[in-house]
C-alpha cells in the first residue's frame, strides 16, 4: 500500500467534510511531509502520540481554514506513484498554479518543496503537488 498516497487522500477527504483534526499512521516520511506542510502554512499543527490499545504511533494533524471557512488546501495530487516514479531535474521543477501551490520533491538531501530544491540546484522524485 502507498502510505504517502493514503495520507494525502485522508487529508483531502478530511478537508472536504470540514474536519478540524485528522489522525494518520506514523512514519518518518509522513512526518517529514507534514512538517513541510506545517512550515508552509497548509496545516495548523502536528502531534505524535501512542495509541492506547495497540501501542502503535499515530499522528494527529490540525487542519487549517481561512476566515471564510474555506480549506487552505483545495487540491492534493499524488504525482509519483509506486507503479510509476516521476523524476525531474532542477530545471524541470515548475511552479504550481503560478506560485500559489507547491510540489514536494524527494532529493538526495531529503524531502523539500520545489522552490527550496530549485534554490539548492537539486532535482529528484516529485512526490505530490498541492494548491
Amino acid at each position: 500500500m502507498d502510505s504517502i498516497g493514503n495520507m494525502l487522500s485522508t487529508i483531502k477527504n478530511a478537508y472536504a467534510v470540514r474536519k478540524i483534526t485528522v489522525e494518520l499512521p506514523h512514519s518518518k516520511m509522513n512526518l517529514t511531509i507534514l512538517k513541510i506542510l506545517e512550515k508552509n502554512g497548509y496545516v495548523q499543527s502536528i502531534r505524535t502520540f501512542k495509541e492506547a490499545q495497540s501501542g502503535h504511533m499515530r499522528l494527529s494533524v490540525g487542519l487549517l481554514y481561512d476566515e471564510g471557512g474555506k480549506p487552505v488546501l483545495t487540491q492534493i495530487k499524488r504525482v509519483s506513484k509506486p507503479g510509476q516514479r516521476i523524476y525531474r531535474g532542477k530545471g524541470d521543477l515548475r511552479d504550481i498554479h503560478q506560485g500559489l501551490g507547491m510540489s514536494l520533491v524527494s532529493t538526495s538531501r531529503g524531502v523539500m518543496s520545489s522552490r527550496e530544491a530549485r534554490a539548492r540546484d537539486l532535482g529528484g522524485e516529485v512526490l505530490c503537488e498541492l494548491w
